[in-house]
């Protein structure tokens, strides 16, 4: 098991506020989420390629190290209550990530930099504000994004060459 991938689920665990409603992620002394069931965590491996973690009414916020999960394809921690700002740090081989639906708030800055391979994003009904970021021009392989109900302003001229599918 790929230790910075638990490091990263314990910290995610925590700034959760350790919600009794993931089952098996309090036995954290040599925790291993790939052999052992932790509830919406899927692996490959000895890595962890999922966290499925959408409804289940957890509250906290997003722990700062989420990109360390370098080989994350798909995150969902939608229809929640988590809040705060999202990390500059987020996995940089997701493919699909799902934040929508929470009460994120803040600018979006350049969180997005650097994602090859991410192909659907959806961020909306949050708190989110500001502009677009230029930072999106880099989502050459995005086909899908969801920004809807949150407060960006600005100009829509840093999506204007992506590949979208759905706006």
């Amino acid at each position: 098991m790929d230790p910075s991938d638990v490091a990263v689920l314990q910290d995610l665990y925590k700034s959760l506020n350790q919600p009794s409603q993931l089952v098996g992620w309090n036995s954290m002394s040599g925790a291993n989420p790939c052999k052992e069931s932790w509830k919406g965590i899927s692996c490959s491996g000895s890595s962890v390629v999922s966290i499925q973690l959408n409804g289940l009414e957890l509250h906290g916020s997003l722990p700062r190290n989420l990109g360390d999960l370098l080989n994350l394809k798909q995150l969902d921690l939608s229809h929640n209550h988590i809040e705060g700002e999202i990390p500059s740090s987020l996995p940089p081989n997701a493919t699909h990530m799902n934040l929508s639906h929470n009460s994120l708030s803040g600018t979006l800055g350049d969180v997005l930099t650097g994602f090859p391979s991410l192909k659907n994003m959806d961020m909306s009904y949050n708190e989110l504000c500001g502009d677009l970021p230029s930072s999106f021009k880099s989502l050459t392989n995005l086909n899908e994004l969801y920004l809807h109900h949150n407060t960006f302003e600005g100009a829509l001229n840093v999506l204007a060459y992506l590949p979208l599918q759905v706006l």
